[in-house]
């Protein structure tokens, strides 16, 4: 077997040494000579640090008076709760065919077990909700009224 010759580890590999021409007298070939930075992205990169830096300091000194929105209620209406999930399926199956948005919300309750609600809705006002109760009411469904969590 023929040995290799060792060479060091951890040493960089020497580079061609190539001589810069300077492109303009007028500029020194440092840039430091001038008082102007070396490289001009660094100043761009500071001034909009800078910028966004000062925008949260400038907001903090004048109080916008931006008026909040009314915050509406959002309702829904409890349709039916069972202990049993088919049946629970089997309601929400029936609502939606009258066109509402139905959901089966799973609840553990102390005492009495997991019992699954159906619940229909969202609704954005009473008299949203009220349209859509008195649509339950038609097809034999006595819908709750509740607020939105």
């Amino acid at each position: 077997m023929a040995e290799r010759p060792m060479t060091e580890v951890g040493k960089p590999a020497k580079a061609p040494v190539v001589a810069a021409k300077p492109a303009d007298q007028s500029v020194p070939a440092s840039g430091v000579g001038d008082g102007k930075p070396r490289f001009e992205f660094y100043k761009v990169l500071t001034d909009k640090q800078d910028a966004t830096v000062a925008a949260p300091n400038k907001a903090a000194d004048k109080p916008q008076a931006v008026p909040a929105p009314a915050a509406k209620e959002i309702y829904y209406l409890q349709a039916a709760s069972f202990s049993n999930a088919d049946d629970a399926e089997k309601m929400k199956a029936k609502l939606t065919l009258l066109g509402m948005e139905v959901k089966v919300l799973t609840v553990t309750i102390p005492d009495k077990g997991v019992w699954y609600r159906v619940r229909v809705g969202p609704y954005k006002g009473t008299e949203e909700m009220n349209s859509a109760r008195s649509t339950l009411k038609l097809n034999g469904v006595d819908g709750t009224p509740m607020r939105g969590q």
